[in-house]
């Protein structure tokens, strides 16, 4: 059941966030490998260099590809219909 929030409740549970910029953590990039599986599964493990065909998979799933990159990088998939992922 979704429930409805009035105005003042919401007021009451954001408080006043001001217009002040919010502080990220820096994050420095890290080399990882993205790997796909025959089922579309995506997961991704640090550094470069796996043998990604040893990464374990669920039942009747298989490794389909992998792809190096830093963890500040976008992953851009493209199907077989033209659908494209981000």
């Amino acid at each position: 059941q979704q429930q409805t929030l009035k105005a003042e409740e919401i007021s009451y549970f954001s408080g006043d966030v001001g217009d002040e910029p919010i502080p990220l953590k820096h994050l420095h990039p890290e080399a990882v490998t993205v790997i796909m599986s025959e089922k579309g599964l995506i997961r991704c493990q640090k550094g470069h260099n796996i043998d990604a065909k040893s990464v374990g998979f669920k039942t009747g799933d298989d490794y389909f590809d992998a792809v190096e990159g830093m963890s500040n990088q976008a992953v851009h998939l493209i199907d077989t219909t033209g659908q494209s992922y981000t």
